[in-house]
């Protein structure tokens, strides 16, 4: 502005210079542009950034097994190349194809498919990635990758069958779709606002200007001013343009408004002037100035905006204002009387909608706030927090005391210390999200909490309890025998008996902070009220004994028992994943022992290692090299001469020594090992015998696992060294527990039938602690009972009732019966006055390896040479194995 009022052509000059050029259309183009590439530029600077989070918690999460290094680092290399590429070709102006979203799912999948157990989390990714790609490439896009990813994830979840993969693919797929449907939504929006924001700046009635020093001509003028005013921009430029056109009324106000700019303040001024056409136009003209350190103007911009159309509007503020007051959302306005009282808040208006959820009429406008609704602190806190920061604040779902639906609210900053609140009706979205977290964190089966609730309050517990010194106990229940119910009963009924038992446990477990079902016939129960060792073994045994009662379902009483596994915080571990996993680890050895409850211990986690460690060995090729046999004689009783020998495997382990049957067998069965390592024994006793028939002895029998007897494989190779040795019929002999004929007769007599067919003979061993039939044993190629070593040891107390009748038995069936376990000397006179046939134990002879053992025949031999068996049962017998029992 002019520096001396007097001067016509200095006031001229800076009305002159306040014509400015308008955006024109191309640079707002080049701004969105320049948006456009910044946001995606800045949104691979957070890719990649996300990558090497992820990439370096797969490499430390043993979640993702021993390839969590390599997937890690898979994921690693192909964030950090593409990300380098595509921020190359967006900083040259291209865009980010659509097909960077299909190869991040691919990685995903795959990590799924290589690593079941990070299902769930890669789930969760995907689902958190879905919005980025709705922005990123459009809903169109997001929708074409939807199908191949739902059935990526339905294959991974067939093949594999990772814990709870049903329900995280439902929740994936309905997230996903209204994710999709939302964002897009949003994104359209978005769209939309954008296309009106370049039409507004295109189409505004406003001319930019800027100039140098604090008075003097414009520089720079642009073009919209003809549009403007209707002159040329030469006409404008002219010193005298704005003299002769400014309304005389407002004269003085741009003169004042010149000496102000000049001065170094920023004004904004209001005038009128008339146009080429001979219109009266309003014009606001805002003038910023820059200065330098003495404080001199070293030049001005300003905006020259057409307010015409505003002071025409005006008039049609009602129309505007009765719209208002007839939409359906509510709308408020509070106004804060006191800057530093939260509780000042007074209502200021408020339309029809809103007036009719709080039950108010006009004559609370201008109260105060608390006194006419039942308000929170925190809501009263949160307003003057947006009138503080001048920043929005939303809250999704929000419900007024004594009102039943529920609202979406959006807070926004108004002047003078204002806020405008909105509140739209979402009943129906916030029951629907209701609904779908309930399905997220609760079992569709039992209707309890599942694994995902449990961790979340378990970890909410164990914060807790560190804060308050508090233990917390977790109880891990796994139910016996309900495989049994789904496989001979089918599906349908295993349900119906977990519903049943969950119904149990909810109605009469009491101070139980969460009953959880994590799947099949597992379950959690989570204690943080008298959660010690003691209130926690209570609690274990009344769910040992709810499991054991009987359960109705349909024509059957069904009948199970759990095995509970008992973990405590902080004395067995600080946080979430320890605790399940020593509670799991306790609750697998209840299981090992038969039932009931174990409370964790670390040598539990010690033997649970170990465990691991030979199961992994077993399954390694090459491992029976470390097979040893160890042999034991055995003795005819009424000769008290050897005339057998008993196998006992051994396992001469690299790292553990010698381990005993007790120590691999189970572990064998489960891994498969069984069978390679009962051929081994079988190949190694069948070796012995030609050495040991040199010395009178003739046969040989091998214990066989349950794995065996029913594995067609190793029935077929049985036969197949039956014929390419020449085997003579009753020289190698198998014993068989009474437990496994029992399992399944029928398969059970066909197998051992096909094998009596081509000369090998059967023991019963252990006869008498289980439950066999003597009609299946009397009617099956059956020639020898072994009495268990529990009765053979009653005998010290002179209690032979039980051994006297399983000779007797035996011997009317035309079996020979042998005493095995004898460990005193002094059983050996009562087994013989009993009519015991042979015998076998510490107190005869020590199992030994076979060089031992020819050692021992030399010395033992009878001067007339070897002696014999019984008739039918003159063998070597070869045990294959001896499950949790100490060989003697």
């Amino acid at each position: 502005m002019g520096r001396d009022a007097h001067e016509g052509t200095e006031r001229d000059a800076p009305l002159a210079s306040a014509v400015l050029s308008a955006t024109p259309s191309t640079g707002v183009h080049d701004a969105a542009t320049a948006d456009q590439q910044a946001a995606q530029l800045e949104i691979l600077r957070w890719r990649t950034v996300a990558a090497v989070v992820i990439g370096a918690a797969v490499m430390v999460l043993p979640l993702f097994g021993d390839l969590r290094l390599q997937i890690g680092a898979a994921i690693l290399l192909f964030a950090t190349a593409s990300n380098l590429c595509l921020t190359r070709r967006v900083q040259r102006g291209g865009t980010v194809p659509a097909l960077l979203a299909l190869g991040d799912i691919a990685v995903a999948c795959t990590v799924a498919m290589l690593v079941p157990e990070a299902y769930g989390v890669v789930i969760v990714v995907l689902v958190s990635s879905t919005g980025l790609y709705v922005f990123w490439f459009g809903p169109r896009a997001s929708w074409r990758l939807l199908p191949p990813t739902a059935i990526a994830l339905l294959a991974i979840g067939l093949w594999s069958s990772p814990d709870a993969w049903v329900p995280y693919l439902i929740a994936w797929v309905v997230t996903c779709t209204f994710s999709t449907i939302i964002f897009g939504h949003v994104a359209r929006t978005l769209a939309a606002q954008r296309k009106r924001y370049d039409e507004l700046v295109n189409g505004i009635d406003a001319a930019v200007w800027e100039g140098a020093g604090p008075a003097g001509p414009a520089e720079f003028l642009s073009d919209h001013v003809v549009d403007l005013l209707g002159y040329g921009l030469d006409q404008v430029r002219d010193t005298a343009f704005f003299t002769s056109r400014v309304h005389p009324d407002d004269l003085e106000v741009v003169l004042e408004s010149q000496r102000l700019v000049a001065a170094g303040e920023n004004v904004e001024v209001h005038f009128r002037i008339v146009d080429a056409w001979g219109r009266t136009r309003r014009i606001q003209n805002r003038v910023r100035v820059t200065v330098d350190g003495t404080g001199r103007v070293t030049r001005r911009r300003g905006v020259l905006v057409d307010e015409t159309a505003r002071w025409e509007a005006e008039s049609s503020v009602r129309r505007y204002s009765d719209f208002v007051e007839g939409i359906p959302i509510a709308l408020v306005v509070l106004s804060m009387a006191d800057p530093d009282d939260p509780t000042s808040f007074v209502l200021q208006a408020a339309n029809p909608a809103a007036t009719a959820i709080a039950d108010l009429d006009e004559a609370a406008i201008g109260h105060r706030l608390a006194d006419l609704l039942p308000v929170s602190d925190e809501f009263l806190d949160d307003m003057a927090q947006v009138i503080r920061d001048g920043e929005p604040h939303d809250e999704p779902f929000v419900q007024i005391e004594g009102v039943d639906e529920v609202f979406s609210m959006r807070a926004v900053p108004l002047p003078d210390r204002c806020v405008g609140i909105s509140l739209e009706d979402v009943t129906k979205r916030a029951r629907m999200a209701e609904a779908f977290r309930h399905q997220a964190t609760h079992d569709a089966l039992t209707g309890l909490p599942n694994r995902a609730l449990l961790q979340e309050r378990l970890g909410r517990a164990l914060i807790e309890g560190d804060r308050t010194g508090a233990p917390v106990a977790l109880l891990m229940v796994d139910l016996d025998q309900f495989k049994d119910v789904n496989d001979a009963l089918g599906h349908e009924y295993g349900d119906a008996l977990l519903r049943e038992l969950s119904r149990r446990m909810s109605n009469r477990l009491r101070n139980c902070d969460t009953i959880a079902r994590l799947g099949g016939d597992e379950f959690a129960v989570l204690l943080t009220t008298d959660a010690t060792t003691g209130g926690a073994e209570e609690v274990a045994r009344r769910l040992t004994e709810l499991a054991e009662e009987p359960v109705q379902v349909g024509q059957y009483r069904l009948q199970v028992s759990a095995s509970v596994g008992v973990a405590i915080a902080p004395e067995h571990g600080n946080d979430a994943e320890t605790l399940m996993r020593r509670a799991d680890g306790a609750m697998y050895d209840a299981k090992q022992a038969g039932g009931g409850h174990v409370v964790y211990c670390p040598a539990q986690e010690v033997a649970a290692v170990r465990r691991l460690e030979l199961l992994a060995d077993l399954r390694e090729s090459g491992f029976t090299d470390d097979v040893e046999v160890h042999f034991q004689p055995r003795v005819d009783l009424r000769t008290m001469s050897t005339f057998g020998v008993e196998a006992l495997v051994r396992w001469r382990h690299p790292r553990h020594g010698l381990l005993a049957p007790a120590d691999f067998i189970e572990l064998a069965e489960v891994s498969g090992a069984i069978r390679s390592i009962t051929q081994t024994v079988t190949v190694r006793a069948c070796d012995a015998l030609a050495t040991l028939t040199g010395r009178g002895l003739r046969s040989a029998s091998v214990n066989l696992s349950t794995r065996n007897l029913y594995d067609p494989v190793w029935v077929d190779w049985l036969c197949d060294l039956s014929h390419d040795i020449e085997l003579v019929p009753g020289s190698l002999w198998m014993e068989l527990t009474e437990g496994q004929l029992m399992d399944d007769p029928r398969q059970s007599a066909d197998v051992i039938r096909r094998l009596h067919d081509v000369g090998i003979r059967f023991s019963v061993d252990d006869f008498g602690s289980g439950a066999s039939s003597l009609a299946l044993i009397r009617d099956l190629p059956i020639d020898e009972v072994k009495i268990d070593r529990r009765f053979v040891e009653e005998l010290l107390d002179g209690d032979d009732r039980i051994v006297r009748s399983i000779v007797d038995v035996g011997h009317h069936l035309g079996l020979t019966v042998t005493a095995e376990g004898v460990a005193d000397p002094t059983v050996i006179g009562a087994l013989r006055a009993i009519g015991c046939d042979t015998a076998q134990g510490f107190a005869l002879a020590p199992p030994m390896p076979f060089g031992d053992l020819l050692t021992h025949l030399d010395a033992v031999a009878d001067p007339d040479g070897a002696g014999r068996g019984p008739e039918g049962a003159g063998d070597v017998a070869a045990t294959a194995w001896r499950p949790a029992v100490t060989d003697r």
